[in-house]
Parts: structure tokens; sequence; C-alpha cells
């Protein structure tokens, strides 16, 4: 059948997996890196557009389809009827199986490539201190110690994906990278210290990252961002008290536990305060 064809396929034209198809990820071998299997990589990218195209193709056939239907059957409401059940019923468990073996690369991708890649990406930031002095911030602004370089290495990275992906695909790649990047910078700030100094400085390359970011996705991105830029406001607070001003707002994201837990990376932020603190 039209599925079984489709997974033969990608797995054919990947050589990714075993001999039944891409959906069982376990079975797929890891996914190699930008230098090499170059070929592998890109007919994998090419059968996620063309899984994409077929879901497209799918949709405009069902709505000719009916069309047609409509204009033949138009005094034969009974078998019209039965004819669009049977037309919606297909359109719905083709284009469903589809959307499944699209979800199933993309994650393949996450996990065989993103995911080691953005732990590369962010080596060096992962061994900065953001422990800094006013001084400090002059000798970071003259020698950019992680932004660029990630920037530059992200971009040569995207670009052998950008190439192949189609549009759509390369967004929702690109989404999957974003989201990446933002969780192990989370994970990451979890294990440092923070002077005021240290928290500008911190703002200042995410916002750098950040238009990045944006100005090569077409998609808004500010949602994305939103749990990141909250975590650089409330280390860049002056006073502990000072996050009232924001914790009632619309689209404050983060928990009570969670601001505590990041105003404690501030190392001039007495503890006893932040516990204090009522957060209702």
């Amino acid at each position: 059948d039209a599925y079984n064809y489709v997974q033969n396929s990608v797995a054919v034209a990947g050589s990714l997996g075993s001999s039944s198809s891409i959906v069982n990820v376990s079975t797929v071998s890891p996914f190699s890196g930008i230098g090499t299997n170059s070929l592998t990589r890109y007919h994998f990218l090419i059968t996620i557009n063309s899984i994409e195209a077929s879901q497209k193709n799918l949709l405009h056939l069902v709505n000719h389809l009916e069309s047609e239907l409509n204009s033949i059957f138009q005094n034969q409401d009974i078998n019209l009827q039965k004819l669009h059940m049977c037309i919606t019923e297909l359109k719905v468990s083709i284009s469903d199986q589809l959307q499944e073996l699209i979800d199933s690369a993309f994650e393949h991708l996450s996990t065989s490539v993103i995911q080691s890649q953005v732990k590369t990406l962010l080596t060096a930031f992962k061994s900065l201190k953001y422990d800094l002095l006013e001084e400090d911030l002059d000798v970071f602004a003259a020698n950019d110690p992680w932004v660029e370089s990630c920037i530059t290495h992200t971009e040569d990275f995207l670009k052998p994906f950008r190439s192949v992906l189609s549009t759509e695909n390369n967004d929702r790649f690109l989404l999957i990278l974003i989201h990446e990047i933002l969780h192990q910078l989370d994970q990451l700030i979890q294990r440092k210290s923070f002077s005021r100094f240290g928290a500008i400085q911190l703002e200042k390359e995410y916002r750098s990252l950040f238009a990045y970011l944006t100005s090569i996705s077409y998609s808004s991105l500010r949602d994305n961002f939103t749990r990141s830029l909250q975590v650089c406001r409330l280390l860049n607070l002056d006073r502990i008290d000072e996050v009232h001003y924001y914790w009632n707002s619309t689209n404050w994201c983060l928990t009570a536990h969670e601001v505590r837990s990041i105003l404690s990376l501030r190392r001039d932020f007495a503890v006893n305060e932040i516990r204090a603190l009522k957060l209702p």
C-alpha cells in the first residue's frame, strides 16, 4: 500500500535504517555529521520534501475530486454523501500516516544531529564565568567570547540543510535547532554564578544571538525567546523586590520556584531575601 511504499522509499533513499521503515527510530543508524555521508544526508532530506509534497498533492487531489463529484452527482445526495465520506476517510488516513513519517524524520534529525551539534556550538559558553567586574565588560566587548563563533558555526551547520529542504521543512528544522539551543543554554546557565555585570553581559549576548536567529527564520520567534529573556531580566534586577514589577504581566511564564532559582544565581542577592519573596 501507499504507506509501506513511502516508508520503504525513506529507508532505501536514506540508507538510514532497517529494511522495514524509518518510523522505528531505534533501528535507524546514527545520522552522520556535516562532512561525511553527504549523499546519505541529501537523499534523506529529499525524501522528507517528497513526503511533504505528497501531503499537499493529496489535498489538491481531494479538493478536485470533491468538486467533480458535486458536479456529477448533483441530484444523488445519498451517493454523494457516501463518496464524500470515503474521500474524507482516505484523506485523513493517508495524511496522518504521511505526517507520522515527517514527524519521525525530524525527531531523528533532532536526536541524531541537532542535539550533539548544539552541544558543540555551546562549548565555549559552557566554560565562561559570569561573576564579572565592570571593567570586564570592555574586555568582552573587544573580544566576543562565544556568540560570534556560535553564529558562524551555526550558519555553516545550516547550509547543507537549507540548500535541500523546502521552505516549510527548513523552518521546522530551524525551530527545532533554536529550541535545542535555548534548552541547553538554560541548563548551562543554572550552573553559573552571576554578578550584575555578568547579567548585563549575558543579556547582551542573548540579544545578539536572538537577532541572528530571528533574521534567518520565516516564523515569528517571539514566543520561543520569551522564557530566556525573562531569565535575563531577573538576573539584571537591581533589587530582589523588583520582581513584582514583572510577576503579574500577562506574558510572564516563569513559576515562583523558577524565579527563586534564577535569583539565587546572583551572588549578591541574599538567600533569606529570596526565600522570603512573596509570589502569589
